[in-house]
């Protein structure tokens, strides 16, 4: 283990003689999960660890529904300063006894969700599509991690277009993202 993730977590080496390999533990989990819905907090993080571990193994990619409450939380209470799961849980009364321990997160994110259910319905949304028409209010997404991209250019014409199409981007548009509410390809789902 790095002395990160010991200082993270509080797991040592010590903790994890005569644990399970990790294609063990991640076959029983694949077969657990079944075509459940998956709730998590940042969910395309664990997504892409548990995809990637799959992978290795040639198990398919997870296709279930999962839902993000990191992006719940984002729509719902957007005028909080982050969304990290030990912020929201005290700013909901939702005990957290040790963060980034699996089992206490994953507790915590459940009764992170039911709160978060309960919020959207006082707010009368209570349908998934009446969640999607309320994505990009509020500026919480300003807060948030943008999502990684490769443009490629063909041609130079196409490279001279993509620095203008940047340079727009960055000085023109870059916080109206909530002109653009796509109803259709906007979720708060995400797989």
């Amino acid at each position: 283990m790095s002395q990160t993730t010991i200082d993270l977590t509080g797991i040592t080496d010590d903790m994890l003689i005569g644990a399970p390999e990790i294609e063990e533990v991640m076959r029983d989990f694949h077969e657990w999960m079944g075509d459940d819905i998956l709730v998590a907090h940042n969910a395309s993080f664990d997504i892409g660890f548990i995809n990637a571990a799959f992978e290795r193994m040639a198990i398919d990619k997870v296709t279930n529904p999962v839902i993000d409450t990191l992006e719940l939380a984002r729509l719902l209470y957007p005028e909080l300063k982050n969304h990290r799961l030990n912020t929201l849980c005290k700013h909901l009364n939702i005990e957290l006894t040790q963060h980034h321990r699996a089992i206490y997160d994953a507790e915590a994110t459940g009764y992170l969700l039911w709160s978060l259910v309960k919020s959207a319905m006082e707010k009368d949304m209570f349908k998934h599509d009446e969640l999607n028409r309320h994505v990009g209010e509020g500026d919480a997404y300003k807060r948030s991690r943008p999502n990684h991209a490769i443009l490629l250019a063909k041609t130079q014409e196409g490279l001279k277009n993509l620095f203008k199409l940047v340079s727009l981007s960055h000085v023109d548009y870059f916080t109206e993202f909530q002109e653009f509410r796509d109803l259709n390809s906007l979720s708060i789902v995400r797989v």
